[in-house]
């Protein structure tokens, strides 16, 4: 029995990493748009997580906070460019911080 609902779990949370990607990919097309409250809550899902990936990369927290920054005005500015099809939101976030960081 303890198997059926492991599987159900499973199917759950797959629909909801499913919903998660479409969210996402409609707050990228509200940025798109000139949303500035869309990045907001892009920037409170996300902030922390580019913040942690640039620190381990950097061991330097002001490189890191600028990093998060870096990152969150690129998704403003070209935003329109992100495609949903090709990659997650977090993907794509994830190798613009990596970019900044192996910049600096």
């Amino acid at each position: 029995m303890a198997r059926l609902a492991g599987w159900g779990n499973n199917r759950v949370e797959a629909e909801a990493k499913k919903i998660a990607l479409r969210l996402d990919a409609a707050a990228v097309a509200r940025v798109a748009n000139g949303d500035a409250v869309a990045l907001s809550e892009l920037y409170d899902r996300y902030g922390k997580l580019i913040y942690s990936f640039a620190y381990r990369l950097t061991h330097d927290t002001t490189l890191s906070e600028e990093c998060v920054q870096d990152v969150f005005v690129a998704l403003w500015r070209r935003a329109a460019d992100f495609d949903p099809t090709r990659a997650k939101l977090t993907t794509w976030l994830h190798r613009v911080a990596l970019n900044l960081c192996l910049d600096r």
